[in-house]
């Protein structure tokens, strides 16, 4: 459910930290920015993701902790479902910040497609 349209939200997901070094957590975080930047001035002619234009769409992340089976839980209706998930999306809106490989600040705004 993505809460933005003011769907109610019967379905969450969270990611259990503890199960995933740090290091690795900010890798899979920082590549999927990158990828993410990089799909972008690939579709728009070099152009780097806006900061906070309010016409611009959230970006989805996606980030994958594949030998981390079960670290990305999905719950409904206060349901946990064990199903061992490994990877997960978000809606992602970048704040601030430059070009690929630049400092840049994003605020992390919903979860989508967990699985």
């Amino acid at each position: 459910m993505n809460p933005l349209l003011g769907t109610p939200a019967n379905q969450s997901s969270c990611i259990v930290l503890n199960w995933i070094p740090k290091g690795e957590f900010i890798l899979v975080v920082g590549n999927s920015i990158r990828t993410a930047e990089t799909a972008y001035a690939a579709a728009h002619g070099g152009a780097v993701i806006p900061n906070d234009a309010p016409t611009v769409p959230l970006t989805d992340l996606r980030w994958d902790f594949p030998t981390r089976p079960g670290a990305v839980r999905h719950a409904q209706d206060g349901v946990i479902d064990l199903d061992n998930g490994t990877w997960c999306k978000v809606g992602a809106k970048k704040m601030a910040g430059g070009p690929a490989g630049i400092a840049a600040t994003w605020t992390i705004v919903h979860w989508a497609g967990q699985g």
